[in-house]
């Protein structure tokens, strides 16, 4: 878990299978926990009709998160597994998350983590998490396992000791590479739910207006001004990275001078435009592209704002 978290960027792009589990609150985790434990009886593995039960669906519903899951196709998955990954793909904050994983893998019922309990806590997580998101590579256990001592040795704890909560917590708020991994699936997810072949429209789209210099000559959005693809206005086929020229690049009527300069000066340099468009899984066939700014200027990771292409 977080390991090689430096890898990723902006937000996990999450299997269709499962996008719909990215929507889960409280009720319905509180409501997976209560059937593992309750209906289950806490139980390892878990096949297929287990695994239906745990999510409250049928069985038709469950059968394609399990596929997705039972990776060595035996027709069991790991129950803690399952239960972990759903967790972190859930719409819980990342505190919330943290608490309700922390007493998951506490199999004692202490409030305290033993190391191993930890290894298996982290590599249920990144196991899970590296087969619903392409992008997520699972550690070695020897990794996982370095990871784990990692933890018990800041918090100055023997291995043969337990870990207290807020000695987990602390650990966990302040390595980068696990708040890294949790901050990539928190919020929303780089995916939206679509029809096959659909292409995707921002229904939020709005012209950029900046009330000190108003645009001159330009119609009002919804009149007969509206967004368009590039292969519908243009009569050559559009190319995202296809030329290294500065005069390439011509401004429009849109007072935008300002951003193509910018753009301008990133075209000769084609691997740090590519740099700014953060991957959604929906590129091809969908044109759902999303870009990182740099707001004010800032080192930090920007935000990413999808749009059509």
């Amino acid at each position: 878990m977080g390991v090689r978290a430096s890898t990723l960027t902006g937000r996990a792009v999450v299997d269709p299978r499962l996008l719909h589990l990215t929507k889960w609150k409280e009720r319905q985790v509180d409501d997976m926990l209560i059937a593992h434990e309750h209906d289950l009886g806490g139980r390892f593995a878990l096949g297929p009709r287990h695994a239906a039960v745990l999510l409250g669906m049928t069985d038709d519903e469950a059968a394609p998160i399990f596929e997705l899951m039972d990776t060595d196709h035996n027709d069991l998955v790991d129950a803690f597994e399952l239960i972990a990954t759903i967790v972190t793909l859930s719409g819980l904050t990342i505190r919330q998350k943290i608490d309700v994983l922390h007493a998951l893998f506490d199999f004692s019922r202490t409030g305290e983590l033993t190391v191993d309990e930890l290894t298996i806590f982290f590599r249920c997580v990144s196991s899970g998490c590296s087969k619903v998101d392409g992008n997520v590579v699972a550690p070695t256990v020897a990794e996982l396992e370095k990871t784990a001592k990692w933890c018990f040795t800041k918090a100055d704890r023997s291995l043969s000791m337990e870990l207290a909560k807020r000695e987990f917590d602390e650990f966990v708020f302040t390595d980068p590479r696990i708040l890294h991994f949790l901050e990539y699936f928190s919020g929303d997810t780089r995916q939206v739910p679509l029809l096959t072949g659909a292409k995707w429209t921002d229904k939020g789209w709005r012209l950029f207006a900046d009330a000190g210099s108003p645009l001159k000559g330009m119609p009002f959005e919804g009149e007969s001004l509206h967004s368009k693809r590039p292969d519908e206005c243009l009569e050559l086929s559009p190319a995202l990275f296809g030329g290294t020229r500065l005069g390439l690049i011509r401004p429009g009527l849109v007072q935008d001078r300002g951003f193509l300069g910018a753009v301008a000066i990133l075209s000769t340099a084609p691997k740090l435009i590519k740099n700014l468009f953060v991957p959604t899984g929906q590129e091809d066939p969908h044109g759902r592209f999303a870009l990182r700014f740099i707001i004010g200027g800032g080192g930090g990771g920007g935000r990413a704002r999808p749009g059509p292409a």
